[in-house]
């Protein structure tokens, strides 16, 4: 009797270590704990601190799993540039009571980009750092850039010195049989306005892209127009023919209308670039810069909405993502958003090519500067909007201003919509020199 009350004994004790984690030792947490997708899409239940060279990365998610505590695999959705998913395999765990702790060094499969990664799990929550990012561009095209100067040459058939250089790149070709020539007019318009929007490109090592920017008021001839005042269109216009299309803007010009603007960095994690069969894409964080937009707004941020977009985006879902945008600008009530949601499905289709797998634009280096553009191909969308966009700038107008500058300013963007829209080449973009 003795014996077998023994055995019942040994039994049940043999019975509740099962139900515990006891029934096999393991070198850290039970496995099933810490198996789990984690996400800090959702801010007021977030699991997941993800950390990008140091700064904090939201809107993303991470798969960890492991069977036995001694590896694990982890899954990265759309995190690395360029990279939809990255999947890292039996990463080696050291374990304690309470959690796993892991790194390594990976490479991306898709754009080859090298990153260090570091973190630890426990049960309900994840830290996972990336760091050492390197894309695989970086040496060739990674710098702080200013923009180019304005110079000039004599142009004999404009009887002036026109500009060859300045902070836009332009190389265009009108159709067969046209004697237009905009390489002037462009050039001098993109010295002109660019550097009161921008001071400076930085093409980061690890992907990103941060800019010096500026919300100052648009400047023209040398002072804030008052477009409420009598003959402020037609001052406009004589600008745009005296100095635009005559190719007549100078470093002095730019120097005035820039002098007195502030200019602020604009924060990490929301635009990237990565290197993508001979050009360079840009990709932008849509999800984090609508947050930030709207924290800009103080106004509240729907994270469901918010989430959804990221999910729509990584699923490439262009017809929910224009819901999903309309849904959030009901809030922000961004005027670029509302033009975006508003274009036909075609070129809405481009769009959401963009935001998903990135702008492509080329890069190339020409006597000491950088060439960062778009080409034609993928300008055509833009270019075939013009046309239905000129009637939208005209009714813009303000009441005071008069007819002859409405004709004027009609009858130019319409010469633009047809000309721009069937060149040969349509080449446009930024001129860049390295900051030294």
């Amino acid at each position: 009797m003795k014996k077998i009350s023994t055995l019942l004994i040994s039994s049940l004790v043999c019975i509740t270590g099962m139900t515990t984690s006891c029934s096999e030792d393991y070198p850290g947490p039970d496995p099933v704990d810490v198996t789990a997708n984690y996400s800090n899409k959702h801010l007021s239940h977030s699991n997941l601190i993800l950390n990008y060279s140091g700064e904090e990365l939201l809107g993303k998610s991470i798969d960890f799993s492991t069977v036995k505590g001694e590896s694990a695999n982890i899954t990265l959705y759309d995190i690395l540039p360029g990279e939809e998913v990255v999947s890292l395999r039996n990463i080696s765990l050291t374990g304690t009571s309470n959690e796993y702790t892991f790194s390594g060094d990976a490479v991306g499969t898709n754009t080859n980009i090298q990153f260090h990664y570091d973190g630890k799990v426990e049960k309900g929550h994840l830290i996972f750092n990336l760091t050492d990012i390197q894309t695989a561009g970086s040496p060739q095209w990674s710098n702080n850039y200013l923009f180019s100067e304005i110079t000039k040459v004599s142009n004999e058939n404009m009887g002036a010195e026109t500009p060859v250089t300045g902070a836009g790149f332009v190389d265009t070709k009108m159709a067969a049989g046209s004697d237009s020539d905009y390489n002037v007019f462009l050039r001098s318009t993109l010295a002109y306005f660019l550097p009161q929007f921008l001071h400076s490109v930085t093409l980061k090592a690890d992907g990103n892209i941060q800019a010096e920017y500026s919300t100052g008021p648009i400047m023209i001839d040398g002072k804030v127009p008052d477009m409420e005042a009598e003959g402020a269109m037609m001052n406009i216009v004589q600008f745009i023919f005296s100095k635009l299309l005559g190719g007549g803007v100078t470093n002095d010009d730019v120097t005035v209308v820039i002098k007195d603007r502030t200019y602020y960095t604009s924060p990490t994690n929301l635009v990237y670039w990565y290197p993508k069969d001979g050009q360079i894409r840009i990709k932008l964080n849509l999800p984090a810069i609508i947050t930030v937009a709207m924290k800009g707004q103080g106004k509240v941020i729907d994270e469901n909405l918010l989430a959804s977009l990221t999910d729509i985006i990584l699923k490439m879902d262009p017809i929910a993502l224009k819901g999903i945008l309309i849904k959030i600008n009901g809030t922000l009530q961004n005027d670029i958003i509302k033009f975006i949601t508003n274009l036909d499905d075609v070129t809405f289709k481009t769009f959401f090519e963009w935001i998903t797998v990135g702008i492509p634009m080329n890069i190339e280096k020409a006597d000491g500067h950088t060439h960062l553009y778009l080409d034609k191909v993928t300008m055509q969308p833009i270019l075939d909007m013009i046309p239905s966009l000129v009637s939208i700038i005209i009714n813009m107008l303000p009441e005071s201003t008069d007819d002859f500058s409405k004709m004027m300013l009609e009858t130019l963007l319409n010469q633009f919509a047809g000309d721009w829209g069937n060149s040969e080449k349509f080449n446009i973009g930024l001129d860049l020199v390295p900051n030294k």
